[in-house]
């Protein structure tokens, strides 16, 4: 079993949370050892994490991150994944990788921001190793920022909020306190100054208040039904909005080589804009008048000067080297509600990000061996007119 040495350094910390995200450690395929800097010169290590391998009696030592973290995808088979599903993914990873190593952590979030405006995730349309890498070089310095700060690093703070949200990280994140406020806690430096002109003085007397109160009806009549009095202790899947839409039109966003910007009918009276990022990896033509499966209560989001407002789903080969449009049934209506097997449907205006409802059923998402979407064992229904589908691919991820 290899050995990997780790201290405290943000290079460790990456190495650490990998090996967790991986279950490598539950696996018993490799072993941590917490090693203290008079350990690392009794072992006559170079540095620190450092990976020890041994073979036909021979000692080998390995102290690049990225060659340890893929040894482990390798033995966790996240290696396709975590490392890059391509030769031009792979070598974007490890440019992450080179570049984060040298750079004073001020100018490495102002990179990050930068680098996340248009973007989900660094280097692919999933988390990988990149984004776990960056992540532990930047934690500590965003723990102590302000709200302030951290309203101006805004792309940052969303990309954080879903790495430590994620499967297999959120507990470890909890465990060694490394959670920071929430994207949607972050505070709009130009409107703080508007709320403290606007807080009422305090010398108001209660007998004002009770007139103004009682002068006001509005304020006697029961509240209208908010976002937070949802019932999210229902099962996550019945609410979230799935709706069939159908792409009117579709462009390039002008800022980004890896979105199209589109215009999709999903049953209201203006089409909604919702970016998605396909242009590398799905011709134009096939997205533009394709019928699509469209996410509708997800939180709008700026992509660059395109807000986007809704998300498409998709789906990926085993390899989850390419990607293809879920497809309605035949006959199916731009509006149509998306329902599961079994489950009901009650989905709330805009969905609460905080609760992460879709990160919650997402990785739950999957293609039977006939193309049919599921969520665990349930088909994705459009009404009485069949399973929603994908065309080419099987038993493959929905994202």
């Amino acid at each position: 079993m290899a050995k990997i040495h780790l201290g405290e350094d943000s290079k460790s910390l990456a190495v650490r949370i990998v090996a967790h995200f991986t279950r490598a450690i539950d696996a018993e395929v490799i072993q941590i050892v917490e090693t203290t800097s008079e350990e690392h010169k009794e072992e006559k290590l170079l540095s620190i994490p450092a990976l020890v391998t041994s073979e036909d009696g021979r000692k080998f030592v390995n102290y690049s991150p990225y060659s340890i973290i893929e040894h482990i995808c390798k033995l966790t088979h996240f290696q396709k994944g975590f490392v890059g599903k391509s030769e031009l993914q792979q070598s974007k990873i490890l440019s992450y990788f080179e570049v984060i190593e040298k750079q004073d952590e001020k100018i490495l979030a102002e990179a990050l921001n930068n680098d996340l405006k248009l973007r989900t995730y660094l280097a692919g349309y999933n988390i990988t190793a990149a984004d776990i890498f960056a992540y532990a070089h930047i934690i500590t310095y965003a723990k102590g920022l302000s709200k302030k700060d951290l309203s101006q690093h805004e792309n940052l703070f969303r990309w954080i909020d879903q790495i430590q949200h994620s499967s297999g990280i959120q507990k470890f994140a909890v465990d060694h306190d490394l959670l920071i406020i929430s994207a949607d806690d972050l505070v709009d430096p130009a409107s703080m100054e508007e709320t403290k002109e606007a807080k009422p003085e305090k010398n108001n007397s209660k007998k004002d208040k009770k007139q103004q109160n009682k002068g006001n009806k509005q304020k006697n009549n029961p509240p209208a039904k908010k976002q937070g009095e949802v019932d999210y202790k229902a099962e996550p899947v019945t609410l979230v909005d799935f709706r069939v839409g159908h792409i009117v039109k579709v462009w390039p966003h002008p800022d980004s080589d890896y979105l199209y910007c589109c215009s999709i009918d999903i049953g209201e009276e203006e089409p909604r804009s919702i970016a998605t990022g396909l242009q590398k990896v799905v011709p134009i033509e096939v997205i533009q008048d394709a019928m699509v499966i469209v996410a509708a209560n997800l939180k709008a989001r700026n992509m660059g000067d395109f807000k986007s407002d809704g998300m498409v789903l998709c789906s990926e080969n085993e390899d989850a080297t390419n990607f293809e449009l879920l497809t309605p049934p035949e006959g199916a209506v731009p509006g149509e509600f998306v329902t599961f097997e079994g489950y009901g449907r009650n989905p709330p205006d805009r969905l609460n990000k905080k609760k992460k409802i879709f990160e919650t059923v997402q990785p739950h998402f999957k293609l039977d061996g006939e193309g049919i979407a599921h969520y665990k064992d349930a088909k994705w229904l459009i009404g009485d007119k069949g399973p929603v589908y994908c065309k080419t691919f099987r038993n493959g991820a929905i994202s």
